[in-house]
């Protein structure tokens, strides 16, 4: 079975604990977008999938010219299909989606396999 990079001993965290950051912009994270964007330019990656999105707003900002799918809990899905119905927002990513790059919370971004960028 295919363990995705998924450490030994991880513990899934099964009932999330909901923290509205629709009103953050780049409090956090920054550094992180910047980076990720570079990233996409070097590499002419053309869709971003953003795993915990949270406000939307550094997707908004540094992929608004990308195919994007920002991705979070159901409450914050709702507030970003309310105040950005033109974007793509979901609380899950449907199995055989495909991108060329994506980002996660807890600081990390990655370009699809096979590409040398060694940022993670």
């Amino acid at each position: 079975m295919d363990r995705y990079c998924i450490k030994d001993g991880y513990q899934p965290r099964l009932r999330n604990r909901f923290f509205d950051d629709t009103p953050l912009t780049e409090e956090w994270q920054k550094e992180v977008y910047e980076k990720a964007r570079a990233i996409a330019d070097q590499h002419r990656l053309s869709s971003v999938l953003d795993i915990g999105t949270g406000s939307g707003f550094k997707l908004l900002k540094y992929f608004a010219d990308k195919e994007t799918l920002g991705v979070d809990l159901p409450r914050t899905v709702a507030w970003l299909k309310r105040n950005y119905p033109h974007r793509n927002w979901a609380d899950r990513v449907d199995k055989g989606a495909i991108f060329d790059f994506y980002m996660r919370r807890r600081h990390r971004a990655r370009p699809r396999a096979g590409s040398d960028s060694g940022f993670d």
